[in-house]
């Protein structure tokens, strides 16, 4: 069986506190039971980064121990005032956390002011793999279409969506879907097969809390459009 290869780099430009960083988020990959299964990749595991771990890790546990700031203080030198805010990319509106992540993971973690100065936030993602924004950052080093594609193959792991009532039934083949483990329980008619699935509990929102129940029932069929 294939093994799927991990989109996070082994070896980073940056140093110290960025490659710890980078070492985080390969120990965070989890498996997901749903992804694009055709022609060679049929039976690849697909992997996904919870973006709330890393909003956890990126806070810290204390004033004196601020992972972001250090990260954002290596990545931005010598450049000091180009360096975004901490709130900034911290933001419960507006965050930059998988962009920063994807960012770190290609090896262009400096770029991240250009993001948040032309406002590519999370809200943004996934960007369309086709066409990139208009404002997408330019490098003299690769060109902005390498830069831009080498961003959209490692993004899919930083865009999972949260499922909950309202939720669309059907989703791109490339998406991520937080599903931690699918199991057959029969058949639903209509040559649907009826799957009971695990979602991971920062990505289900079907309860009020989104952690209490972390089990419901559906039709594979309705889940993603192949």
């Amino acid at each position: 069986m294939m093994q799927a290869r991990s989109h996070i780099k082994d070896q980073d430009p940056h140093a110290g506190v960025v490659e710890s960083f980078v070492r985080f988020l390969r120990n965070r990959e989890l498996e997901s039971c749903e992804g694009k299964e055709t022609g060679q990749t049929a039976g690849v595991k697909h992997r996904f980064v919870c973006v709330t771990a890393v909003r956890e890790y990126l806070e810290g546990d204390s004033e004196e121990h601020e992972p972001l700031q250090e990260l954002l203080d290596k990545m931005c030198q010598p450049n000091a005032d180009q360096k975004p805010f901490h709130e900034d990319i911290l933001s419960s509106k507006t965050p930059y956390i998988a962009m920063l992540c994807i960012l770190t993971c290609i090896g262009k973690g400096n770029y991240i002011n250009d993001f948040v100065t032309a406002g590519l936030d999370d809200g943004k993602l996934p960007l369309d793999p086709i066409s990139p924004p208009p404002d997408f950052p330019d490098t003299c080093s690769t060109g902005k279409h390498d830069f831009f594609q080498k961003f959209c193959d490692t993004q899919w792991m930083f865009c999972v969506p949260h499922f909950t009532m309202s939720m669309h039934k059907r989703y791109k083949s490339d998406l991520r879907l937080p599903i931690t483990k699918k199991t057959q329980i029969g058949s639903g008619g209509s040559e649907a097969e009826l799957h009971e699935i695990v979602i991971h509990a920062c990505y289900n929102k079907f309860h009020r809390e989104g952690q209490d129940r972390p089990r419901k029932k559906c039709f594979s069929t309705s889940v993603r459009n192949h």
